[in-house]
């Protein structure tokens, strides 16, 4: 009996000691797989509950007081492009349009060229022989032949050349055959004008106070696309002869092309009009033909005058000297837009003139000399009443001076080039 109760009493401690040390959880129950022999005395596997007997990790509130330490790898991680959904995905990419006008080449060569976003590129411009490269336009901007390009999104640089004697504009004609609205068209437009410095102004323009006071015209509408393009066309081919020194002397900053245009004083329809206070040029686009690209010069003209002189019709003794004796001037241009204007009228009326609007002012007879040094057909005109009239020889050679002081580019052959 007291060797039973002894045995009781060592199991009744060693079961305590076992509870404490492993005390279980009332939740986790697993079904652990047991082998057992079927009748036929195969195996055969069933699925026993399994109470845990470990401690659940959210059951430990000791907090851990040393400090967790970890060893980085100094090897620089290589980036693996994986699909489209990976972590990863590939970079983003931009086209960067190259093209040029004139005679020249790029590199990279001329058309599209992808890169990854934030690349920088260089681009340089080289001329042709005979041609220089003037300026990048476009996304791009300056005179140097070398540019370095960021490529945060799509892009389109234009490199123009030009001989020296006259820009080409197969970029700005080519856009403007191709506009579908006066928005495109302007734009075309615009990427010739640029190429002086000047804005295009068609949608929409902002007159000066001597605009809104002396000029009245319409806003062209996408009605008046064709015609745009026919005068955009014919004022891209007067407007490439000039050398860039002479525009910026004339101090222009924008070009107007309107409908209606009139001149509210003298006449009520003009094919051009110069805003000296708002430094433009408005220029109506329904003329067509030589009478519209010998207006186009001569408006210009007082436009340079004004500008450089501070009046239109500066004092000059020496081409009133080349006058025929006791000659005087008339009333002036407007006059001859009267109905009982009595000035001469064609070409080429009498010695020294060659108009007969030439002979209503001065102002006027140096504009139409100008307009027919710059306009083709009526420059071969001219030379020929050269041959045999000495007058006009004379306010030739003066005014050919003149344009040479303010534009060295426009000296020696220039005429004869410009107007083959």
């Amino acid at each position: 009996m007291k060797k039973l109760l002894a045995l009781f009493i060592i199991l009744t401690i060693f079961t305590s000691v076992m509870s404490g040390c492993y005390p279980q959880s009332s939740n986790e129950t697993l079904n652990v797989p047991v082998t057992s022999n079927s009748q036929d005395g195969s195996n055969s596997l069933s699925s026993q509950p399994y109470t845990s007997l470990l401690t659940p990790l959210s059951s430990i509130t000791t907090p851990m007081t040393s400090p967790i330490t970890s060893t980085v790898s100094t090897t620089t991680p290589k980036t693996v492009q994986t699909s489209e959904t990976g972590t990863n995905s590939p970079k983003t990419k931009y086209d960067l349009t190259i093209s040029v006008d004139g005679s020249g080449t790029t590199n990279p060569n001329i058309g599209l060229v992808t890169y990854n976003e934030g690349s920088v590129v260089n681009v340089t411009a080289t001329p042709a022989s005979g041609w220089k490269f003037y300026m990048w336009i476009g996304d791009a901007s300056g005179s140097d032949a070398t540019i370095s390009l960021r490529m945060d999104g799509k892009k389109n640089i234009t490199a123009v050349f030009w001989t020296g004697n006259r820009f080409t504009s197969n970029a700005a004609l080519s856009g403007l055959m191709a506009a579908n609205s006066i928005a495109d068209a302007q734009q075309s437009l615009q990427s010739f004008a640029s190429q002086y410095g000047l804005t295009m102004e068609i949608t929409n323009i902002t007159p000066s106070s001597y605009s809104n006071t002396y000029s009245t015209y319409s806003l062209l509408t996408d009605n008046d696309l064709q015609t745009l393009k026919t005068y955009g066309t014919l004022f891209i081919d007067e407007w490439s002869k000039y050398p860039i020194d002479w525009v910026a002397n004339s101090k222009l900053k924008s070009i107007a092309l309107v409908k209606k245009l009139g001149v509210s004083t003298t006449a009520p329809a003009v094919a051009a009009f110069p805003d000296i206070v708002g430094e433009t040029m408005y220029y109506d686009d329904t003329y067509s033909g030589d009478y519209a690209r010998e207006v186009i010069h001569h408006e210009f003209d007082h436009l340079v005058t004004f500008n450089i002189f501070n009046t239109w019709a500066p004092v000059d003794s020496i081409w009133l000297s080349f006058n025929p004796p006791g000659f005087s001037y008339g009333a002036g241009g407007a006059s001859a837009y009267q109905s009982n204007n009595s000035s001469l009228s064609g070409e080429h009326p009498t010695s020294g003139f060659v108009t007969g609007y030439a002979t209503t002012a001065i102002e006027e007879d140096k504009a139409e000399t100008y307009a027919y040094l710059m306009t083709t057909t009526y420059y071969h005109h001219l030379q020929n009443w050269l041959l045999s009239d000495t007058t006009l020889t004379n306010k030739v050679n003066d005014y050919k001076q003149f344009i040479s002081k303010y534009s060295p580019e426009m000296s020696g052959n220039y005429f004869d080039d410009i107007n083959p």
